[in-house]
Formats: C-alpha cells, sequence, structure tokens
C-alpha cells in the first residue's frame, strides 16, 4: 500500500481563487474540458476490437432484458464503422469526466516548475493542506505519472486501466 504524504500543497496566483480558499474554505475543482494541458484528461483510445470483445462489452453494458441478438447487431454494426466507435468511445470519455470535478494538489511546495506555472511566476503562494485533519476530504487522492507520451488504451480489453491512463497521467514535456 502507498503511504500517503502528511500535508498537500496547492501553488496559486493572489487571486479570487486564493481569497475563496482562506475567506470561505471553498477549493475549486475544474471540470476536465477546462484543463490547461491538452495532454491532460486524454489518452490515445485504440477501438480496434474483435467481434467477441464487442459482444461482451456490449453484453454488459446493456440493458437488463436486452436479447443477445440485439448485441449481437450492435457489436457488428460497431466492426461496420470501427472511426465512429472511437468518436463514441472518446465522448463518452469526456462527457464522463466533465461529471466530476479535480482539484490538483502536489507533495511538496518547492518545486520550481511549479512555481512558475501555477505560482504566478515565484510570486504567489503555496498552500498546505494537513489531510491528517480532514481524511474524508482528501480520502481520494489520486498520484500522477509524468510520462512523454499519451497512454495508449483499448477500453474494452482495459477497462480497469483506462481511468489511470486519462486521470493519473500527465505529460513530463515543459
Amino acid at each position: 500500500a502507498r503511504k500517503l504524504p502528511s500535508k498537500l500543497f496547492k501553488y496559486r496566483a493572489v487571486d479570487t481563487r486564493l481569497r475563496d480558499i482562506i475567506e470561505k474554505n471553498r477549493l475549486y475543482f475544474a471540470k476536465a474540458s477546462s484543463f490547461n494541458d491538452a495532454f491532460d484528461g486524454v489518452a490515445n483510445l485504440d477501438a480496434n476490437n474483435s467481434l467477441e470483445e464487442l459482444f461482451s462489452f456490449y453484453r454488459e453494458v446493456a440493458p437488463p432484458g436486452t436479447s443477445d441478438h440485439e448485441v449481437l447487431w450492435r457489436a457488428r454494426k460497431t466492426l461496420e464503422d470501427p472511426g465512429q466507435w472511437k468518436r463514441i468511445i472518446e465522448g463518452s470519455v469526456a462527457k464522463e469526466l466533465d461529471l466530476s470535478g479535480f482539484c490538483c494538489l502536489t507533495c511538496g511546495w518547492d518545486n520550481v516548475h511549479q512555481w512558475t506555472y501555477y505560482g504566478d511566476g515565484h510570486r504567489g503562494v503555496a498552500l498546505g493542506f494537513d489531510i491528517r485533519r480532514h481524511p474524508s476530504f482528501f480520502a481520494l487522492p489520486l498520484k500522477i505519472d509524468y510520462i512523454p507520451e499519451r497512454p495508449n488504451i483499448n477500453v474494452v480489453r482495459e477497462t480497469g486501466k483506462a481511468l489511470k491512463a486519462v486521470l493519473q497521467t500527465k505529460s513530463d514535456l515543459l
């Protein structure tokens, strides 16, 4: 099990969002569609699936009472236009991500790149949050992996990895 740090930090410019944090105890949670890095919240989604994979996928997500014949028809239709299938997957992932809000924090207060970008060119602040004092609020911190390329994911084959690939990766290119 991964050990969580005792504090997480938020770099901020001195602005209205900083005042909201300090005066109103309110953190901003952004929609994925508003992320400032085109690499955030996306992966290279592979839509190449076999008829069997698509049948199993559609069977799992089909409403109760859907016949195997209907599921097979949908799987076959999907194979006829893989480009459309990829657009459907990308749209679904984007829609699901925008149902949640994201607040980005870091383990350290001394990262030069984060001070430059998020701390208003070293003129802002780094607020520290003691996550032990508010365990329910910080119950699900996700560690971000910095990688040089977007991850490749086949959502049908790697459903469990899709969330990690989309939410927990950022570009390490500056």
